[in-house]
């Protein structure tokens, strides 16, 4: 319903965190996960924004976990 503001305290985040996305994400848009990616001041943090396959194929968001070829591609990421 929009009433709470999930990027009110980002800045207090401390955690190691691991933030993933697609290109074509709907979801989570490269471009509201980079939002969150800047303003976490984790000494831990990484971004992947997993690039298209040799097809040219983007990656949505279910397609990070369910895709064609994920245990190659983006498990591999998620893991480390």
């Amino acid at each position: 319903d929009g009433s709470y503001d999930y990027g009110a305290h980002l800045e207090t985040v401390r955690t190691p965190i691991l933030f993933v996305c697609g290109k074509v994400d709907a979801v989570a848009p490269p471009e509201a996960v980079e939002y969150a990616y800047e303003r976490i001041t984790s000494p831990k943090k990484y971004l992947y924004v997993a690039p298209a396959d040799a097809a040219g194929t983007e990656f949505g968001h279910c397609d990070l976990v369910l895709g064609n070829n994920v245990a190659t591609r983006t498990w591999p990421v998620m893991t480390e």
